[in-house]
């Protein structure tokens, strides 16, 4: 008989079954992917009060990503990230910065067993080689040692996807490319900074909206 598989997001009408996979329809849909990721941070940060601060840091952690409708579940994997953040002006209160990074994540696998017409298939889908890629570009107010920040965000993620299904006689396999939704949105946060110490909570709005901290230590 005919079959549907809902993996993720993806529809693989498997149509006409027997002993070995035959006339495979694909049909690929929007995907609700969702993350949590928790890294170490580290910068330097050069500057004096005659020149605005820069910062260049990397950054290294772990990472997982999940279907909005559990159909996928990968589990936790590096993430490694590189960026530089920048004051191009600063006055007494008000100033206009940048912040430029970019992510890496190399790959999520999950898998599941099938069953159709008493044969079982293995199916595995894969989401490989996932890029992100982020400018922003917030003006921000400074008061004492607080800084209140808001600005648009443009970025650029995405991944390629392979799915396989697969029996004892018969292995199919197929991949696609998928890309975020587009490539602009916007960000702010509250920063506090102390000469040895800074908190940060930040929000941003891309596809969906997000909320992160960073804890540091200046040494």
């Amino acid at each position: 008989g005919d079959v549907e598989i809902d993996f993720g997001g993806l529809e693989f009408d498997l149509g006409d079954i027997e002993p070995i996979l035959n006339n495979i329809d694909v049909s690929v849909g929007d995907i609700e992917l969702n993350q949590n990721q928790a890294y170490v941070h580290i910068g330097a940060v050069f500057g004096d009060e005659s020149t605005p601060n820069y910062e260049v840091f990397a950054r290294i952690g772990v990472a997982d990503l999940e279907a909005d409708d559990g159909d996928f579940e990968g589990d936790a994997e590096m993430i490694y990230a590189v960026g530089m953040r920048n004051e191009f002006y600063q006055g007494q209160v008000f100033g206009i910065g940048g912040v430029l990074q970019a992510s890496y994540i190399d790959s999520f696998d999950d898998s599941t067993t099938l069953s159709v017409d008493g044969e079982t298939f293995k199916a595995k889908a894969s989401v490989e080689s996932m890029y992100d890629a982020e400018l922003g570009l917030p003006i921000q107010a400074k008061i004492n040692n607080g800084i209140l920040y808001f600005g648009p965000l443009f970025y650029l993620s995405g991944a390629d996807m392979d799915f396989k299904v697969s029996n004892e006689i018969a292995s199919i396999s197929f991949d696609t490319e998928i890309e975020e939704d587009r490539n602009v949105g916007a960000f702010g946060g509250l920063a506090w900074r102390t000469e040895n110490l800074s908190f940060e909570v930040e929000g941003k709005y891309r596809s969906d909206f997000t909320i992160g901290g960073l804890f540091s230590f200046v040494f």
